[in-house]
């Protein structure tokens, strides 16, 4: 039982912090802060690979700098986790 728990403590530990990375990102995001607003997507996705928020975050902000190929492939990253992600659909 003590395993079980450390290691559910650890996940949601990981999952908190890919949370706040992504809401980081975010801000960085709007304040047109690019560089630094990837980094923070980045660090979610290496916490969590599957993050859809973080795929759809750094998806739109490559939307955002035309950078239209890798767009494409977080968004269709983010679909194959969640296909009912509204926003991943509607910037597809």
């Amino acid at each position: 039982p003590d395993k079980e728990y450390a290691e559910g403590l650890r996940k949601w530990q990981s999952q908190k912090l890919a949370h706040q990375s992504v809401a980081q990102g975010v801000e960085m995001f709007k304040s047109s802060k690019y560089l630094e607003a990837i980094q923070y997507f980045n660090r979610a996705l290496q916490i969590d690979k599957q993050n859809v928020e973080a795929l759809v975050a750094r998806g739109a902000l490559y939307a955002n700098k035309e950078n239209f190929n890798h767009a494409i492939q977080d968004f269709e990253e983010a679909l194959s986790v969640n296909p009912k992600h509204n926003n991943a659909r509607k910037y597809l």
